[in-house]
């Protein structure tokens, strides 16, 4: 038993040996595992050739919900059936009556970025004219610019999870205050701009969805003027940057009557900025 001893010990010094001979070696070549000097590849804006059309971008899906108070609330999600990276798509969604009219103008929506074989929802709220009613809905893709795989370096899309639905209104008990948790894996800081949100209804359907900035301040009072609920402070960081981080959004009008607050997603939109002398749409 005593002769088992010092061939540990021997071992144990050998391991450890060839232990702080690997951290010298990493040391001399500047590269620790707590310490990754690699520079982060994420471009700090991209210059386009001009916008073409989006025909490589499918709506896979779509609906609407129209309210009492005659806002349409329009979801939908969009995919990149292509080969090539969508930069700043431009989608148009417009609502028609019963005669195929179109109610209004055509609202829209920028997707900022849609890698290849990604789906993205996209949402609108819009205000109608009283006493109109909408039966239909167009969602169309219009333009997009095509960048070629790597341009964008190892981005990867923000997400957005564990959503906690609240009504803090007692007089609209269709406004909703979303909260989740936004968490982004790349290297740097990306734009943050708006997040959409996609509701669907118990079956999965696609029922409406909006569009808002993410974080914003907001008060709610109940007739006596009394705050109710709301959000009164910012949140500890941006979105769209490095980490995780609890995360929220307001969105404008309702929430679809027959909403699943259990299959609602936010997609937030992160991307890279254009340069200056990039083409616009």
């Amino acid at each position: 038993m005593t002769r088992v001893r010092p061939r540990v010990l021997i071992v144990a010094v050998v391991v450890v040996a060839v232990l702080v001979g690997g951290i010298i070696v990493l040391v001399k070549a500047r590269w620790l595992p707590w310490n990754d000097a690699a520079p982060c590849d994420l471009p700090s804006s991209v210059t386009t050739g001009p916008a073409s059309d989006a025909s490589d971008i499918r709506v896979a899906e779509q609906g609407f919900t129209q309210s009492a108070d005659y806002r349409v609330s329009i979801g939908a999600i969009l995919w990149n059936t292509g080969k090539d990276i969508a930069y700043r798509t431009r989608v148009s969604l417009q609502p028609f009556d019963s005669g195929q009219r179109p109610l209004g103008a055509p609202t829209v929506v920028e997707v900022p970025v849609l890698l290849p074989g990604e789906r993205v929802g996209i949402g609108q709220d819009t205000q109608l004219t009283v006493g109109t009613h909408a039966t239909s809905v167009r969602v169309v893709p219009d333009t997009t610019y095509r960048l070629s795989a790597g341009v964008l370096g190892s981005y990867q899309p923000v997400t957005a999870t564990e959503l906690r639905t609240s009504h803090p209104d007692p007089q609209f008990a269709g406004y909703v205050d979303i909260h989740y948790t936004d968490t982004s894996t790349n290297c740097g800081s990306l734009a943050d701009g708006e997040a959409a949100v996609v509701y669907r209804d118990a079956d999965g359907r696609v029922v409406g969805g909006a569009v808002n900035i993410p974080g914003s301040l907001i008060v709610y009072r109940d007739q006596h003027g009394n705050t109710v609920g709301g959000e009164t402070h910012l949140p500890v960081s941006r979105p769209c940057q490095p980490g995780t981080r609890d995360m929220w959004i307001t969105p404008d009008g309702d929430q679809p009557v027959t909403a699943d607050p259990k299959r609602t997603a936010i997609y937030p939109y992160c991307g890279v900025p254009y340069s200056a002398s990039a083409s616009s749409p």
